[in-house]
């Protein structure tokens, strides 16, 4: 847990802010993974919640400073990035560059995006949950999370592949 909480904030801002550069990403991980590290050698007892905390919110100064002390990328680089991947989040002046009717078609994709989330978080943890579920011999249980499987990934058929763009 502690590793992860270590490097959550660098990889979650690489997608979701501009302005985050590789010095953000790497020391930003590399510190977080250090508080992990040093918070299970130096209070091994300290509570989970604290424990996250500690480590997330190292992770967030350490990307915020490491980022703000280097030059952004290149424009042309986070553009490519921003058209390719079309991410979420903070994008704002790559977003006003996009001429208008590509700027709507993003906007459209991400609004089908958000309404398939719920379906992909069910399918996800269903289909990690049923092959377990099986091996412990649950057939009930097998049963109700297939049936989960099966009506989460008819919801991300009709909310996200069939509006995937051509």
């Amino acid at each position: 847990m502690g590793l992860v909480g270590g490097t959550m904030i660098p990889t979650v801002l690489r997608l979701y802010w501009w302005r985050f550069n590789g010095s953000g990403f790497a020391l930003g991980t590399l510190l977080g993974l250090a508080a992990a590290l040093l918070q299970r050698v130096l209070s091994p007892q300290m509570p989970e919640w604290q424990q996250i905390l500690y480590m997330v919110g190292a992770g967030l100064v350490a990307s915020v400073v490491a980022t703000y002390v280097r030059p952004p990328t290149e424009r042309p680089v986070l553009e490519h990035f921003y058209r390719t991947t079309k991410p979420f989040g903070l994008w704002g002046p790559l977003k006003k560059a996009l001429p208008p009717e590509e700027a709507a078609a993003m906007s459209r994709e991400h609004k089908y995006d958000l309404i398939s989330l719920p379906f992909a978080l069910f399918w996800q943890i269903s289909l990690l949950m049923l092959p377990l579920l099986l091996i412990v011999r649950q057939y009930k249980a097998s049963a109700v999370t297939a049936t989960i499987l099966g009506a989460s990934l008819a919801g991300l058929y009709v909310f996200w592949y069939r509006k995937l763009p051509q």
